[in-house]
């Protein structure tokens, strides 16, 4: 879903006057209008399913039934099922939303006819309201085949979970709720937390503040792009994950270097040195160590999360520290077996996500 756009759900008010787009909407799903087949497929129904939109968070819209490489327009309206407007682009064919319907964008079906889209939920948009879904495609001349979905109809649940960290190497200033034992046992610990800028992760560990330059902390993130179940080699280690990951943060324990590593659908590639750029910020005090990366890079709320100190000193190469605490035994080359997963938009933190 990376790359599509994440525009507002209903716009940043939720005064159905602010929020009414009149005419406007005709042009909006005027971009349908050039993707018209020559030859118009049979008409189907489409399938709308919608997660719970939380404010701050997103909610993700999934159309099934279409055809492939069709474009999916959908569309969201203030309270529930209506006898809405009836767009000349899509034939006149009558939606079963408000108003004040607006386009919250557009997607384009994969190979099985599925459409999916990535929607921000305004942070103002207030808990318990009702929003209605509904997704449509144009066919035929003038629209006049036109198909459309179920209406789907959700509450607005709590507002998402945003917890903005100090990255000063200090976890003091985390919940109980955000970090996680790890599989060394003891007073070691890993976190994840986020705001809507950043996603926050923290390590707490002896050889934080005691180990060399052949002591990592590396970090693997499954996100919405394609991604590889081997992680990144370090001397002779080369994990397998539980997940196609598609980012990688590794630091070395002295901060004499780190990287970004990214999957480009054939190999890692690395970007040396860039905590402390690029909105990142680094810091380690003592034991502990906090890392920010801006959500950006992530390109989508659910993400999935390993991590784990690496020593690659020959002849005592070793895996340990993981998080979660059952993904592997402390030991040589051990492979990822569990994940933390994570939703973004959730109103839960991280540890209560993963109980």
């Amino acid at each position: 879903m990376r790359g599509l756009p994440l525009v507002f759900l209903v716009g940043c008010a939720v005064d159905s006057e602010d929020l009414a787009i009149d005419p406007a909407l005709d042009a909006e799903l005027a971009v349908l209008e050039g993707l018209e087949r020559v030859v118009a497929p049979p008409v189907q129904v489409l399938t709308l399913t919608a997660t719970t939109p939380h404010p701050g968070g997103d909610v993700i819209l999934v159309a099934a039934g279409a055809q492939p490489g069709e474009t999916v327009g959908f569309l969201s309206s203030l309270g529930g099922v209506a006898q809405g407007p009836c767009p000349a682009q899509l034939g006149g064919l009558c939606l079963d939303l408000g108003a004040d319907t607006v386009l919250s964008g557009t997607a384009v079906a994969d190979a099985q006819g599925r459409a999916a889209l990535e929607v921000a939920v305004p942070g103002s948009l207030q808990a318990g309201l009702t929003v209605t879904f509904q997704a449509a495609v144009r066919r035929g001349a003038q629209g006049q085949s036109s198909a459309k979905s179920n209406a789907s109809v959700k509450t607005v649940g709590a507002p998402a979970w945003s917890h903005r960290v100090n990255v000063d190497g200090s976890l003091q200033d985390w919940d109980a709720d955000e970090l996680f034992a790890t599989t060394s046992g003891g007073n070691t610990a890993g976190g994840v937390t986020w705001d809507a800028d950043s996603l926050y992760l923290a390590y707490f560990h002896p050889d934080v503040a005691s180990g060399g330059p052949q002591h990592w902390e590396v970090v693997y993130i499954g996100t919405a792009d394609p991604g590889s179940i081997n992680g990144v080699i370090l001397n002779t280690q080369l994990p397998r994950l539980p997940f196609a990951a598609s980012l990688a943060v590794r630091r070395k324990a002295d901060g004499s270097y780190d990287d970004l590593q990214q999957w480009n659908g054939q190999a890692w590639v690395g970007t040396p040195n860039v905590l402390g750029t690029l909105g990142s910020s680094v810091a380690e005090s003592g034991q502990g160590l906090e890392i920010a990366i801006p959500r950006d890079l992530l390109g989508t709320s659910r993400i999935q999360v390993v991590m784990a100190q690496v020593y690659e000193g020959n002849g005592f190469e070793s895996t340990y520290g993981g998080v979660p605490d059952d993904t592997f035994v402390d030991g040589y080359d051990p492979n990822y077996t569990t994940s933390l997963t994570i939703d973004l938009s959730s109103p839960d933190p991280s540890a209560i996500q993963n109980p």
